[in-house]
């Protein structure tokens, strides 16, 4: 507890009430002992005769323990009137001393750790009157008050140097207590932190002034006039506490902020300034005005409200979307900032003027009085470099009231500082508000800069023990502070970087490391892990010695996670990219130069080296036609792209290719792809060579050719479209692809003709009308020609009518019985699983029937198999005449059947089982002149809860078929649970088919 700083006017307030409390209490110590790790020390002890304890005395832990050892493990005074009459003491080494009555106190800091004691000892019998009692109460709560406070501070000055921003310590004096590393690092000044500590104010502010872009403005940036060494200045003063930027000659800008320092007493005793390197953020801001113009366009289209006030012209722009949200019509009042004023909630204005930083009274800004929190905060940039973000309430037409999110900045500012123009947005976010008003009135306030900090902060002692731990730490891996504190730091870190962890925090406790940032996995409560970064650094007590170690801790899971997605999403565009068979590029449209290449176009190019490539190369230059580029770029800067544009181009080595491009404009670059077209090209050419060819093929070709414009004109027909349609040449040439069309294939045809335009040619299947009406099917090869000097569509029609009749043969043989032309095992088992799935997810009832011809096997034997298969076919048609239409039959193989019964319960199955076996029978098959009969045997299953399968309810009616086998044939048996039980249903039914009577 070294690190505990206790002042000298503090230590000589404490003698003296020890002094009197051994006087007025007529004992022989009154003593504040402080504990170290082999037992206490003497911190003060009174001035009385025959006090053997000085200040600075150690006094080691005995055996058994000592008074005050007892006091501290039961963390509650400990009283001893007379030692001689109590067992435990009678030996001590105290009561040898002399010392036979004691009154001690624990000194617990605010997270539970014990100080040391206020240890009162006497030499004889010690009655303690009431009123006594009271008087040490009082002293001890005033010794532990100040020990939480000096605490606090104690924690404050090492949580300094782990902070990101540069901090600077200014006691009552005007002098200098302490710098943390960062300050003379950011500042850029030639001295370390420690030898900054106990110099004049004046003094640093000299050496900070010289780093300024205007030396003059160091009244802003280090203010001599705060709380803590001078009167208590208003918030938002020119050189008051409030955040301000501080611009350095350097270039680069800094935001201070403010806090004052309280002692024990609660009474300022220094203040603490916070600067932090903000020069991304304003170099942002100086973006965003850049792109001003876009940004108002985009907020035009968005649910956010905007506005614009330029304080030059006193214009005040608001956008429609502002009359919107508050119910009225754009432009049913004049949007000025009065008209704004006066729509603000009144009891909103004192708690949003302190949130923005500007005075209740209003603001005066370029002549103007303004109370609008909104204007006012952008104009004043006091709590941020020009910018601002604040919540308030607006009145609507109807009167309610609505909560407004105002977001803005100053876009631009005069000579002299004071706002040129400042625009900003207004978004509804009553519902949210509401949610956050009702969270807000169940927390409490946190207190200090440990318990208020964003990020997680734990402090570790040399044992690696979680000494104290804030909320957001907690709170970050799903836990109470109570159950973090005191386990040791390795439960919550992944194990393979437990000894790392371990490593580092053993360096930094022994001075071999001073500070340490690392990324670690943190696991929560939950049992998953959180990535983490965590800053690390030694907390040293007054004696310089490494008392523990204090650790923030920023949550960066989502940034992890975006970094990963990233990288993914980097490494499958690169292999595309790299592996694509296409050339892939990008090249400045100025000059043609390759900024982006694939191994492809370089290739296609013919250079060896990708380098090489990349410097010298530019498209610019190796066109064969240099006005080819110049209608390409034309088409780019026109429509914003362009697609299979075909151009020739020179390789290296002098040869000519060429390529097909297509390509996006994308800023000042085109980003395309192309394609070695040149044998495609060649084969073109050879086409077009034997045009005339094509002529005699077009009338002696065996399929129906059609050639018609673009509009769906036909311009000419083959002599086999005429002969297959029943047409003549001109009645085909006054018709239109729509009426040659089959109805249900007409509507198509325009869609077509726009994929075709688009993609040149097209293959699909349809169906041509002939002049009986039959249907003709048709597939249909279509490409865009170049006729004369114009487009059009050349359609080869070829008749499919055998293939379709053939896919129709193969379907039926695919899925029927070849014999009894119903389901074959594999269709029955596919629309089963169907119709299964169907019962189970709505919860319907669904029955299985498992049909088995009985002594089929006789009937072959001594009919032969036509006879057999006579018998099956009139055993299928029994079964269709028995079932619905929508009941599931199927030929399972030989003489064995399946019939899946849908929305049938155990009544309606059994009913049907029985009407099927009669059926069965009771039928006649004429083979040879005589009447073929037999029987069927059948099994029942109902669908349960517990089927994960079809095959689960057909392996019970299996095992039901099996069982009426087993009962002598001709009859239904039901499995009525899973566990495969029969119950045979002949019980019920006579041969007819009514109830039998029991018994």
């Amino acid at each position: 507890m070294d690190f505990i700083n206790i002042g000298e006017r503090t230590q000589a307030r404490w003698q003296q009430s020890l002094d009197t409390l051994a006087r007025v209490l007529g004992i022989r110590v009154a003593a504040i002992m402080r504990r170290h790790p082999g037992g206490l020390t003497v911190l003060l002890s009174s001035n009385t005769a025959g006090n053997p304890l000085a200040p600075g005395m150690r006094i080691a832990a005995t055996p058994g323990g000592s008074y005050c050892d007892a006091a501290i493990d039961a963390r509650e005074p400990v009283y001893v009137r007379n030692a001689l009459d109590d067992p435990r003491w009678r030996d001590s080494t105290m009561v040898r001393a002399g010392f036979v009555s004691y009154l001690g106190y624990p000194l617990l800091l605010p997270d539970g750790q014990a100080y040391g004691t206020l240890c009162l000892l006497g030499t004889r019998e010690w009655p303690l009157p009431e009123v006594h009692r009271a008087i040490v109460d009082d002293f001890h709560s005033q010794v532990e008050d100040t020990l939480a406070q000096a605490y606090e501070n104690a924690l404050f000055g090492a949580q300094q140097d782990t902070l990101p921003s540069a901090a600077l310590t200014v006691d009552a004096r005007g002098a200098v207590a302490r710098a943390n590393r960062r300050f003379p690092q950011l500042w850029g000044i030639e001295a370390d932190a420690a030898s900054l500590a106990g110099r004049p104010l004046e003094e640093v502010r000299g050496l900070l002034a010289s780093r300024l872009r205007d030396p003059a403005d160091i009244d802003d940036a280090l203010p001599t006039d705060v709380p803590g060494h001078g009167a208590e200045v208003p918030a938002q003063s020119a050189r008051g506490p409030g955040s301000r930027p501080v611009p350095l000659a350097d270039g680069r800008m800094l935001r201070r902020t403010y806090r004052t320092l309280r002692d024990e007493h609660g009474r300022p005793w220094g203040s603490v300034w916070l600067f932090e390197d903000v020069t991304a953020e304003v170099r942002a801001q100086e973006a965003l005005a850049r792109s001003e113009e876009r940004l108002k366009l985009a907020l035009d289209a968005a649910s956010e409200a905007h506005w614009d006030w330029n304080f030059e012209t006193g214009e005040l722009y608001c956008s429609p979307r502002y009359y919107e949200m508050l119910g009225y019509v754009p432009g049913e009042f004049e949007c000025t900032h009065e008209a704004l004023r006066d729509l603000m909630h009144p009891e909103d204005m004192p708690e949003v003027a302190a949130a923005l930083c500007v005075p209740e009274t209003g603001l005066a800004v370029a002549g103007m009085a303004t109370t609008d929190p909104a204007m006012a905060h952008a104009v004043a940039g006091e709590c941020g470099v020009g910018q601002f973000e604040v919540q308030f309430r607006l009145r609507t037409k109807d009167g309610g009231w609505k909560w407004m999110l105002a977001r803005g900045r100053v876009l631009a500012r005069r000579e002299d500082g004071s706002p040129a123009r400042v625009v900003g947005t207004h978004m509804d976010i009553t519902a949210a508000v509401s949610q956050r008003l009702a969270l807000g009135r169940s927390e409490e306030l946190f207190r200090g800069i440990f318990s208020t900090a964003s990020v997680g902060i734990v402090l570790l002692d040399r044992f690696g023990l979680l000494v104290r731990v804030n909320d957001a730490c907690a709170r970050m891996l799903g836990y109470a502070t109570d159950e973090m504190r005191g386990q040791h730091f390795s439960r919550f870190m992944h194990e393979d970087e437990t000894t790392l962890a371990a490593t580092t925090l053993t360096r930094l406790l022994d001075r071999t490391q001073t500070t340490s940032r690392l990324q670690h996995r943190l696991r929560g409560k939950d049992g998953g892990y959180l990535w983490t970064d965590i800053s690390a650094s030694p907390l040293e007590g007054p004696n310089g010695e490494v008392e523990a170690a204090l650790a923030i801790i920023v949550d960066i899971n989502e940034q992890r996670s975006a970094q990963q997605a990233q990288e993914d999403s980097e490494r499958r565009y690169r292999a595309l990219f790299e592996n694509a068979q296409v050339g892939i590029f990008r090249t400045r449209i100025s000059d043609g130069r390759f900024l982006e290449a694939n191994s492809r176009i370089i290739e296609m190019y013919g250079w060896p080296d990708r380098a090489e490539f990349m410097d010298k190369m530019r498209s610019t230059e190796w066109y064969v036609d240099p006005e080819a580029r110049g209608r390409m770029v034309t088409t780019l800067l026109r429509r914003g792209e362009f697609r299979n544009m075909e151009v020739e181009m020179r390789r290296r080595d002098g040869s000519t290719v060429w390529f097909e491009y297509s390509g996006k404009l994308d800023g000042d670059t085109i980003v395309g792809v192309a394609q070695d077209v040149t044998q495609r090209r060649a084969a073109e050419a050879a086409r077009q060579r034997s045009e005339a060819h094509y002529r005699l093929l077009f009338e002696a070709a065996a399929d129906a050719i059609f050639l018609h414009d673009p509009e769906g004109r036909f311009l000419d027909v083959n002599e086999v479209a005429c002969r297959r349609l029943g047409y003549t040449r001109g009645e085909l040439l006054a018709m239109t692809p729509e009426e040659l069309e089959a109805p249900e294939f007409a509507e198509h045809v325009p869609e077509r003709i726009r994929r075709l335009d688009e993609e040149g040619s097209l293959t699909f299947e349809s169906a041509h009308r002939t002049r009986n009406g039959m249907t003709l099917p048709v597939e249909i090869h279509a490409k865009i020609l170049d006729f004369d000097g114009r487009p059009v569509v050349l359609s080869i029609a070829r008749d499919i009518t055998d293939r379709k009749r053939l896919e129709q043969a193969l379907m039926r043989e695919a899925t029927t019985d070849p014999l009894t032309g119903i389901r074959n095992r594999r269709q029955f088992f596919v629309e089963a699983e169907r119709e299964m799935g169907r019962a189970a997810r709505y919860g319907r009832p669904l029955a299985v029937l498992m049909l088995d011809l009985d002594r089929f096997k006789r009937i072959n034997d001594r009919f032969g198999h036509h006879a057999g298969d006579a018998v099956l076919l009139g055993c299928v048609q029994a079964c269709q005449q028995s079932l619905r239409d929508t009941d599931i039959l199927g030929r399972l193989g030989g003489e064995e059947f399946a019939a899946v019964l849908l929305e049938t319960d155990l009544d309606d199955a059994l009913a049907a089982a029985e009407r099927l076996r009669r059926a069965v029978e009771e039928m006649a098959v004429p083979f040879g002149g005589q009447d073929l009969r037999c029987t069927v045997s059948i099994g029942l299953a109902l669908h349960v809860p517990g089927d994960t399968a079809f095959d689960d309810i057909l392996r019970r009616a299996d095992a039901a078929l099996y069982a009426a086998k087993e009962a002598g044939r001709n009859r239904v048996v039901l499995t009525r649970a899973a566990n495969g039980g029969v119950e045979d249903q002949n019980r019920r039914w006579s041969s007819g088919g009514a109830p039998r009577q029991e018994g």
